[in-house]
């Protein structure tokens, strides 16, 4: 069968066409899905290699912690080793912040696995800022403090002059002799 000139250019331009599309669908298509999914499995992979290091990061900033919280509080101490330089520091804490305190007391010890937790009563008072401050300190020290309990009043309305009644916990170590070692199983005699 002779094609003409016309026909030949036609049936050229249709197998160029079918090529072209074979080349698309069977290349091209695949190898844009695979580039894609390439790129979302690094996206993924750079977002879990960021959440790891920031993790790490962090696993050693709390460590650190942790470390001068053994070093300034956790210490074995018995409960009157603690409470002095305890409240020394709520003292400085509220000297440090302007604060007045009035008055500043253990108030209760109570044993918890292997430490001592140690909760502290005070009283002060100043004015908003002061006490923000204040509070601010007792939760980023390097001492193992928190504030158990708040309660804040106002002397006269309009006034920014505030009574301040809080509590304070810190745990330290239970000195050796007082932690309970679990008794020994009694042993078993075996008879023949």
């Amino acid at each position: 069968m002779v094609l003409s000139k016309r026909e030949r250019y036609v049936a050229i331009g249709v197998m160029a066409a079918v090529g072209l599309f074979g080349l698309n669908y069977f290349f091209v298509d695949p190898l844009l899905a695979s580039r894609n999914d390439l790129d979302q499995k690094l996206s993924e992979r750079t977002d879990e290699a960021r959440k790891e290091k920031k993790l790490i990061d962090e696993s050693r900033r709390k460590e650190r912690t942790w470390t001068e919280m053994q070093n300034n509080g956790l210490r074995r101490k018995d409960v009157s080793e603690a409470e002095g330089p305890m409240m020394g520091s709520i003292n400085e804490w509220a000297k440090d912040a302007g604060m007045v305190l009035t008055t500043v007391k253990p108030e209760r010890s109570e044993k918890e696995k292997d430490f001592q937790k140690l909760t502290f009563r005070a009283t002060g008072s100043g004015r908003m800022s002061q006490i923000a401050w204040f509070i601010w300190r007792i939760q980023t020290s390097p001492i193992p403090a928190k504030v158990s309990d708040l309660q804040l009043s106002a002397h006269k309305e309009g006034i920014d002059e505030l009574t301040l009644q809080i509590g304070i916990s810190t745990a330290c170590l239970l000195p050796e002799a007082d932690k309970k070692q679990p008794a020994a199983a009694p042993a078993r005699e075996v008879t023949p």
